[in-house]
């Protein structure tokens, strides 16, 4: 309906319809009164109906808590897992347990052909020894070089100080010398200077004094010669002296020097073997030299070698029951795959399912569950969540272990796992089916003064029931959950209670 009434030209044109109607029907003059009669209650209640618009229920919306609970596929598996994988590749000899067979930890499980593992001993254990022999070689001849440059240097620290010891003694031998004739030489300068000194007193009192008439006066030339020649000889061996001196001062100056410079050169020399020497003999304990390391190697090439060897029989890390078994006698075994897998015995089972992203942001370790296991329902707790999605499925593995015993040690049985993956609390709930959509916008129509008002909302989770109004109610509204074909933003419509 539109809300216009039925009155005026429409209304007498439906009465007269319903008259001819009625006459072409048969009827009689009291059929006839009856049906007019009738006809007019009707009309009454149509123009009633017109006036007030579409009678309507109305709902309030209420506040309260929303849980949504979410099932998913779980599987019981045993508590503890072992998947035991080979420390070798090989061929498989022989085999021992199969699946379903109980296993005590230190049990063989499988043995693999270790021919080709026995040489590798053989051969590490001659590389080894050949590594002791080299390395002990190297450490003696580093010794030797030690000790050689270091007899060098202090042969040469010992023909320095002699070298030095022998030209001090030589040149104090040359200063006594140049000494002597100094002092030789400064008597006869001063002998000369007394007998020029009597020369010319006598001269000065004999003024015609001659050599060839006056005897004294030549036996006073005489004596200024003889101390003339003497100084002059003494002068000379003092020259003489001291450019000896002199000289070998020098030498001992270029002598000392080359001494020196061989000392240095070996005193280097000492410093590069001890170099040498530390890298290969190492530290005081013998660690971090190449002696050790050499042998530190070749020993672990063979202590490996023993490993694989040994690792050729595989046996059973834990106790318990043999679930898969992935080995079989002649064929190989992979360190890449696992051989067997061990369910531990003496512990309650748990419970595995897949998460999805939205599961796995809702959930954590902590988080109680449900499993329901035939018929019950048990309380679990999440024990374990994987932060990485599957790369095939895109779901997040996780593990709750139940509260009470599930009545089974098998694994492998499918369970349910309920979940609460969502809640909003002191929120505006309203039933989903009372929401009307126009395209992607969900609406309600309210009542307001005998108006429907369309109200867009904005909606937040919801379950199978309800749904949490987040936007678009106000207090007090009354949701319209009539549905009529002339139900519109702004239609009249009214109450069917005060109706």
């Amino acid at each position: 309906m539109n809300g216009t009434g039925f009155s005026g030209k429409k209304g007498i044109s439906l009465a007269l319809i319903l008259c001819l109607m009625l006459a072409a029907s048969g009827c009689g003059g009291g059929d006839a009164a009856a049906a007019a009669g009738g006809m007019s209650a009707g009309m009454s209640e149509v123009t009633a109906e017109a006036d007030q618009g579409i009678a309507v229920e109305v709902y309030s919306p209420t506040t309260g808590s929303l849980d949504r609970q979410t099932e998913f596929v779980g599987r019981i598996e045993a508590a503890e897992t072992v998947r035991v994988y080979p420390e070798t590749s090989g061929k498989v000899l022989r085999t021992y347990f199969n699946e379903g067979d109980t296993v005590t930890e230190g049990d063989l499980l499988f043995e693999i052909d270790d021919t080709d593992l026995q040489t590798s001993v053989d051969l590490a254990y001659l590389q080894y020894q050949s590594a002791i022999n080299s390395a002990e070689s190297a450490l003696a001849s580093a010794e030797q070089n030690l000790k050689t440059a270091a007899r060098s240097y202090y042969t040469a620290q010992d023909n320095t100080e002699d070298a030095e010891d022998q030209y001090d003694d030589q040149l104090s031998d040359l200063r006594s010398a140049r000494n002597a004739a100094r002092t030789k030489m400064r008597n006869a300068e001063a002998a000369v200077n007394t007998a020029q000194a009597e020369v010319d007193a006598y001269l000065a009192s004999n003024p015609g004094a001659s050599e060839d008439t006056d005897a004294t006066y030549k036996g006073l030339m005489d004596t200024l010669r003889s101390a003339q020649s003497e100084y002059s000889s003494a002068q000379s061996a003092y020259n003489e002296a001291d450019e000896a001196y002199d000289d070998a001062y020098d030498e001992e100056d270029r002598t000392s020097a080359t001494y020196r410079t061989t000392e240095k050169n070996a005193e280097i020399t000492l410093e590069y073997a001890q170099k040498n020497y530390d890298l290969v003999a190492g530290d005081e304990s013998g660690e971090g030299g190449s002696y050790s390391n050499m042998i530190a190697q070749a020993k672990l090439s063979y202590d490996n070698a023993v490993d694989a060897l040994e690792d050729a029989k595989v046996y059973a890390p834990v106790s318990g029951v043999i679930t898969t078994k992935n080995v079989n006698e002649n064929e190989n075994a992979s360190t890449a795959a696992e051989s067997y897998v061990i369910s531990v015995t003496g512990q309650a089972p748990v419970v595995t399912f897949n998460l999805s992203e939205d599961g796995a942001n809702a959930l954590s370790i902590g988080s109680q569950v449900t499993v329901i296991y035939d018929g019950r329902e048990i309380p679990a707790t999440i024990i374990e969540m994987s932060n990485d999605a599957d790369s095939a499925t895109g779901l997040y593995e996780a593990k709750a272990q139940p509260s009470e015993d599930l009545g089974t040690t098998r694994t492998g049985a499918a369970v349910k796992v309920q979940a609460s993956t969502a809640r909003a609390d002191n929120a505006t709930l309203l039933p989903i089916d009372y929401v009307d959509y126009d395209e992607d916008q969900p609406y309600v129509y309210v009542y307001q003064d005998g108006v429907a008002v369309r109200r867009d909302l904005t909606l937040g989770m919801q379950t199978a029931e309800y749904v949490v109004v987040e936007s678009g109610l106000e207090a007090g509204d009354e949701i319209i959950t009539t549905w009529h074909p002339d139900l519109a933003d702004g239609a009249k419509v009214y109450l069917k209670s005060s109706a």
